[in-house]
């Protein structure tokens, strides 16, 4: 319900109340004239006055049933909505569903709204013919009894409109929904390309490729889910390219992969592909720390270090340290 459908409501709720006012007003002005009137069949007025109470506590029953419905349906919506939060669902489908149940409250709220000025009337109607017949003091009871029942209704608008109220709260937090569940969906499909691209330039031994997707998708690239030879082949590529061209980026990617394999390998046996691998990069980072080449990537001794960790971890044998380098 925007702000203007707001004011709308407001002023249209502040004119039905003038229009009550001016009603009952005349009804007052009606009943003090009837209530000179002299003679009149008691019978009738006693009859007249049970079945308009008797329709009056009719209408009231049925506006608490559908006030129970309404509250049901709501407490219902709640607890969907909640649910959902929980466990996720689909973005469409939640859509439709909740633009559903929204469209039942406010066809159910025209339809009491409806109810609710038709019966008004006839209600009205039954009163002001059965108090043509009253005396003074019994037109004072009856014009009591109309009030209460003009409260009761009014009452009951008054709550079918906080539902309305409550009904945008729940579409407004339904949108919110989707928006946070969009974000997670394409996240999860920004690393769904990533692995897929990262698995071709790995299995392509393409390591400018390899070092563009780093730095455009630092974040996802650490969330593919890699076998640990892939993690592995990722220095491997580097550092069989590293002759020509040195840099504290291609280390830095060297280090991260390092660490990646050592977390998803875990306590594992390390397969002799993975070994072999493992030896091979050990053996490249160790000429590198011994070439002019350290000169411009600096962060190879830490690359180094932490290969040798990493054998050490999973074999019983070092690797041969260079005698250029000390540990």
């Amino acid at each position: 319900m925007s702000n203007n459908n707001s004011r709308q409501d407001d002023f249209d709720l502040k004119k039905e109340e003038q229009i009550e006012s001016t009603q009952q007003t005349d009804f007052n002005s009606r009943m003090d004239l009837m209530s000179k009137q002299q003679n009149e069949d008691q019978r009738l007025f006693e009859q007249k006055l049970k079945e308009a109470i008797k329709a009056m506590n009719e209408e009231i029953e049925s506006y608490k049933s559908a006030l129970e419905v309404m509250k049901k349906t709501y407490v219902h919506l709640l607890d969907e909505t909640r649910n959902e939060e929980e466990k996720g669902f689909d973005v469409v489908m939640g859509k439709e569903t909740r633009d559903q149940k929204l469209k039942e409250i406010q066809e159910k709220m025209i339809e009491l709204n409806t109810l609710y000025n038709a019966k008004s009337k006839d209600i009205k109607t039954v009163i002001e013919n059965a108090a043509k017949k009253l005396k003074f003091e019994e037109l004072k009871q009856m014009k009591m009894r109309v009030q209460e029942m003009i409260n009761s209704l009014k009452e009951y608008k008054s709550i079918m409109e906080q539902n309305a109220e409550k009904s945008e709260e729940i579409a407004n937090t339904q949108k919110t929904l989707n928006q946070q569940l969009g974000y997670v969906l394409n996240k999860k499909k920004l690393v769904t390309t990533t692995k897929e691209q990262l698995s071709q330039f790995i299995k392509n031994k393409n390591s400018d490729e390899i070092e563009r997707l780093y730095q455009i998708h630092c974040d996802e690239f650490f969330q593919c889910e890699l076998e640990p030879n892939e993690w592995l082949n990722i220095p491997l590529i580097i550092l069989n390219n590293i002759e020509t061209h040195c840099s504290t980026l291609k280390i830095e990617i060297v280090i991260d992969s390092l660490e990646k394999f050592a977390e998803v390998q875990g306590s594992s046996q390390l397969s002799n592909d993975s070994l072999s691998i493992l030896n091979t990069v050990n053996s490249h980072l160790s000429h590198l720390i011994s070439s002019p080449l350290a000169i411009q990537c600096p962060n190879s001794v830490t690359a180094y270090r932490i290969s040798q960790t990493i054998y050490a971890e999973y074999t019983t044998a070092s690797p041969t340290v260079p005698t250029t380098f000390s540990l």
